[in-house]
């Protein structure tokens, strides 16, 4: 499926009735679903027109929420290791609305990163939580803007 992403070259693989697809950040293949197809352009959208090193990033990352297990998608983070962004990816099909958002709220209680992403592939909204107020931007940050913001 076509996604509002630049076209990457990202490798895939047949295994008997199951595509799979290579996970440069996880160093491994990945069976491919619908949002794995989404968090896969969003990695390489992130290393390739944001900047973001490979060493920054990590997928899948668990973390405790009122004692609850739950899983981050994709994280960034700065040069000193602190998460500066969290992002949700969601299938095509699922409609970025206040219930996507209020889940990534959630994820960043223990964590208190500034900005927020969420993703079907399609859409992208990013935004900036500052104190209690959150608003959108107008586009994801690079890698630098995100270090940028935690200086000042």
């Amino acid at each position: 499926m076509k996604l509002n992403f630049p076209d990457y070259d990202i490798k895939l693989s047949r295994e008997g009735e199951r595509i799979k697809v290579f996970d440069e950040i996880r160093r491994k293949w990945m069976v491919l679903t619908p949002e794995e197809w989404v968090r896969q352009h969003l990695l390489c959208f992130l290393r390739q027109s944001c900047g973001v090193p490979v060493g920054v990033l990590s997928v899948e990352k668990g973390l405790k929420v009122n004692n609850v297990s739950k899983r981050i998608d994709v994280a960034v983070y700065d040069r000193s290791g602190n998460p500066v962004m969290i992002c949700e990816c969601k299938r095509p099909e699922i409609k970025l609305d206040e219930k996507v958002f209020e889940q990534i709220f959630v994820y960043n209680l223990p964590l208190g990163v500034e900005y927020l992403l969420v993703t079907n592939g399609l859409k992208h909204l990013c935004g900036r939580l500052r104190g209690d107020d959150f608003e959108f931007v107008h586009s994801i940050p690079t890698f630098d803007q995100l270090n940028l913001t935690m200086k000042g």
